[in-house]
């Protein structure tokens, strides 16, 4: 008998959650998004480490929160302080100049117009782009990350490596245009050697009319010493 109680007593409060759950689902939707947003933050920041250290409940031990860098998503100051941004703006400070050049190179090749007046923000945003951390996918384990200084020598490299690309093509276009200019001389000595053709296939037609009427005239002068 007391255990049927306790089951009747259990189904009751079961039920009564359930009630009070369905009541408050649509206030509590937005408290929940926010809350496991905030949590995956914190994962992010924790990332690495093989535990996560249990947050105090009692009021003396609790401490103010420092503040999270948003740049580097790293505590202990804000975004303005951080150094990878430091870094990023000195990066493309010292490579703007690089930027420019670059981006005169390729006007040599006859780049559009419209190309050449993007081409120096896309490469420092190419850049910028490659040092953002990837936040999709983070709760993997086996995702590489890449600090500013890596990111900055492999920049480096595809600078070198585009740069000599960009000297490569400069080149093969002087020895397009060389190659068409001669190209171009062909063609006028061909038509010229073509017109010279034509002209003495004329000249050779005349002799040849010059020769059929010396040779009527002297079969002519031959008949008519032969009747006298």
């Amino acid at each position: 008998m007391k255990n049927h109680e306790n089951v009747e007593v259990k189904k009751k409060k079961t039920i009564a959650l359930r009630v009070s759950r369905e009541e408050s689902e649509s206030d509590d939707d937005g408290d929940l998004a926010l809350i496991t947003s905030q949590f995956k933050k914190f994962l992010k920041s924790q990332k690495g480490k093989k535990a996560l250290k249990k947050f105090p409940h009692n009021v003396e031990s609790s401490k103010k929160e420092e503040p999270t860098c948003y740049e580097c998503k790293k505590p202990g100051h804000f975004k303005n302080e951080c150094p990878n941004l430091k870094k990023k703006e000195k990066f493309i400070k010292e490579h703007s100049k690089k930027n420019k050049a670059m981006v005169a190179t390729w006007d040599d090749s006859d780049l559009s117009s419209s190309d050449e007046s993007g081409s120096d923000e896309e490469v420092v945003n190419f850049a910028l782009m490659a040092m953002e951390e990837d936040t999709s996918g983070d709760e993997s384990e086996s995702e590489v990350n890449f600090t500013f200084d890596e990111l900055q020598i492999a920049y480096e490299k595809l600078y070198d490596e585009c740069e000599n690309v960009c000297l490569k093509n400069k080149t093969f276009k002087k020895n397009a245009i060389s190659l068409s200019k001669e190209i171009d001389d062909l063609k006028s000595e061909n038509s010229k050697l073509l017109n010279d053709i034509e002209s003495l296939k004329d000249r050779n037609s005349f002799y040849m009319n010059e020769i059929e009427i010396l040779n009527v005239s002297s079969k002519l002068s031959i008949d008519s010493l032969e009747e006298n």
